[in-house]
């Protein structure tokens, strides 16, 4: 995460979807300030700009860290996030339910299979 003065901090997104993530880290920058966040998922890299919504400074529910809301994002970036909150999605659901219904192998080709980079997009 990049702040409004250039500042780099290092965190854990915790949270996806395609209006915003919930990043896990100390909560150094002030709620409503705009940030740029990069990160890499399945091999694809991400860049998307955000506002600061809330923060949380630890809790027994809440990890320490940021809430952010995406700004507008080019076609592009919206096809890979929406392409990886689905292979999210569905990595999460085989490990709530599918290794019980599922052989050891199976779940580990599977997992592999979600792992798996990310085709390119058009502008890649």
């Amino acid at each position: 995460v990049s702040g409004q003065r250039g500042e780099k901090i290092s965190g854990q997104i915790m949270d996806l979807s395609m209006s915003g993530c919930f990043i896990k880290m100390r909560p150094e920058i002030p709620e409503q300030s705009e940030v740029e966040i990069e990160c890499e998922l399945f091999e694809r890299h991400f860049r998307a700009k955000g506002i600061v919504t809330w923060q949380t400074f630890g809790a027994v529910t809440f990890p320490r860290g940021l809430g952010i809301k995406f700004l507008p994002l080019d076609r592009p970036m919206k096809r890979a996030l929406k392409a990886s909150t689905l292979r999210l999605r569905k990595l999460l659901i085989l490990y709530r339910r599918g290794r019980f219904l599922l052989s050891e192998d199976e779940v580990a080709k599977t997992i592999q299979k979600l792992k798996a980079p990310l085709p390119p997009g058009p502008q890649e």
